[in-house]
Order: structure tokens, then C-alpha cells, then sequence
């Protein structure tokens, strides 16, 4: 999105979302070549579950009005959050049943 004075927090949102993403695809391959220390070291991660962001209500009318966003950056928050969930849905499948709250849904956040 395009930043202008007003835009506060929403210009920060991809870059956020796209260090989380690459951050937890370190996790994901971290667990998969070590799964004993990777699930210590990254316990409260794991024990979090979601990132928030993928929990908040958000109307995107609202956002492509207020802030201007046009259809490449609505595309953009889409392939964001696919590769959120993507990332997600990759370290649900290497961790134990018994460690976590399993996703109940690849759909969950759409």
C-alpha cells in the first residue's frame, strides 16, 4: 500500500507480515532438520499458535476506501495470508498431536 500521513500502521502491515512469514519458514525447516531443540527453542511460538493478524475481523471494503489500496494491494494481503496459513499448516503437520492446538482447517482464516 501506498504510505501517506494518515496511513499509520497499515503501511507497516506487509513488511510485518512478510518478515512473520519468513521468520516462521526458518522455524519450519529449523524443526525439520532438529525437532527436539527447535520445539524448545521456539515453544512459546508454537504454544501461541496463529499470529494475531490473522485473527483480526477486517472489512476490506473499508480498507481499499479509507486507505486508498488498490486491486494489487488487496491481491497482496490475499497471497500474504494464503502464505501465512501455507507456513502454518507446514509446521501443524511436523509437530506432534499432543504439543499443540492443531489447525481444524486450512480455511480457518479466509
Amino acid at each position: 500500500p501506498q504510505c501517506s500521513s494518515s496511513c499509520g500502521e497499515i503501511c507497516r502491515l506487509f513488511p510485518q507480515m512478510k518478515n512473520y512469514i519468513e521468520a516462521m519458514e526458518e522455524v519450519v525447516e529449523c524443526y525439520q532438520k532438529n525437532e527436539e531443540i527447535t520445539a524448545k527453542e521456539c515453544k512459546d511460538v508454537i504454544d501461541e499458535g496463529a499470529p494475531k493478524f490473522m485473527n483480526l475481523p477486517y472489512d476490506l471494503d473499508v480498507i481499499q476506501s479509507r486507505f486508498n489500496w488498490t486491486e494489487e494491494d488487496t491481491e497482496e494481503l490475499y497471497s500474504l495470508r494464503k502464505r501465512t496459513l501455507d507456513i502454518w499448516w507446514d509446521l501443524d503437520n511436523l509437530l506432534p498431536p499432543n504439543t499443540h492446538v492443531e489447525m481444524t482447517s486450512r480455511t480457518t482464516w479466509f
